[in-house]
């Protein structure tokens, strides 16, 4: 392997943690987002009642 080979290996290697790493944030924030929103729906419906009265 060239020099040159190794420090394309040592790149894509990096950069493939680097998305990896990128896409588990990026699913934690949504994921946490669609809880969100979850709780948000069922807040509103148990305030909807006395809302509505």
């Amino acid at each position: 392997m060239s020099a040159a080979d190794a420090m394309m290996s040592g790149f894509a290697a990096a950069l493939s943690a680097r998305i990896t790493s990128y896409t588990g944030k990026v699913t934690a924030a949504v994921d946490g987002y669609t809880a969100n929103e979850a709780n948000s729906a069922a807040e509103m419906t148990a305030v909807a009642p006395v809302v509505m009265v």
